[in-house]
């Protein structure tokens, strides 16, 4: 990487996303439950909150996988079910606030699942199912997590989703879990074009802040150059189009001394 890379601070959207969902955490455990988090670290933060993360994990992944926006009492009777304990033993769990009904007032202390909610952005959604795979990475459930990567890495529905994955990963940094994500996100099934593979990989890797933890990442970036390569010299202005503006998305991986030198 170049100096002025190293150098330069980002803040990538997973971190963004994560340094907001704690800001949350701390205003939820100070009004609801009188606590002091100044503090609180991240990790700490989490253990306070981990019943309303696990709940908000399980509802953004169950709604995500089947492409819904409204979150009915059927959702909270399944995530219910997957989580193995009740909402209603909870009171506070919808407070957080990530989850909004339809009537637009304030939840209270009571919990109201019969009312339909929604997520307050669908990013918030797709930042928190991330967090339900990842749990699944670092759990004895992994192999379901898994299963959802490959099945869906080259649907566009989920790029932001698997960018999450890619970037909370990186903040755990544990090497398991960081193997089964690229192990499937690497293997079959493949793209066989290859641009969406492209896309794929420099989106991912983004996440990642230039770790080098990554498995194959030298392997991936000479594959970044490969295409890029490929793209220079071919005639389809489309093509180049596409590389020039996934490249455009890039800050970390664009400033690549190897794809920089090709870029030249």
């Amino acid at each position: 990487m170049t100096k002025e890379a190293s150098a330069k601070t980002t803040l990538e959207v997973t971190i963004l996303y994560d340094e907001m969902v704690q800001w949350l955490c701390r205003q939820y455990l100070k009004v609801q439950k009188h606590m002091t988090t100044c503090s609180m670290t991240r990790n700490a933060l989490r253990k306070h909150c981990e019943k309303e993360l696990e709940f908000l994990e399980n509802v953004a992944f169950y709604v995500i996988k089947d492409s819904r926006v409204i979150i009915d009492s059927n959702v909270f009777d399944e995530v219910e079910k997957a989580m193995g304990w009740f909402i209603n033993d909870y009171p506070q769990v919808l407070n957080i606030g990530i989850l909004k009904s339809f009537n637009d007032k304030r939840i209270g202390s009571h919990v109201d699942v019969k009312k339909p909610h929604y997520v307050v952005h669908l990013s918030f959604q797709e930042f928190f199912a991330a967090g339900y795979i990842v749990t699944g990475l670092r759990s004895d459930r992994s192999e379901d997590s898994i299963n959802f990567i490959k099945a869906n890495k080259y649907d566009q529905r989920f790029r932001l989703l698997l960018n999450f994955v890619s970037g909370l990963l990186t903040l755990y940094n544990e090497k398991q879990p960081i193997q089964y994500f690229w192990d499937a996100i690497l293997n079959e099934p493949l793209d066989l074009f290859g641009l969406r593979y492209f896309d794929l990989i420099i989106s991912c890797l983004e996440e990642t802040r230039g770790s080098s933890s990554i498995p194959r990442r030298q392997e991936l970036v000479d594959y970044i150059v490969m295409w890029i390569k490929i793209g220079v010299n071919m005639e389809d202005n489309k093509v180049v189009t596409y590389l020039q503006q996934a490249l455009q998305e890039s800050c970390i991986i664009a400033n690549e001394i190897s794809i920089q030198e090709t870029l030249i």
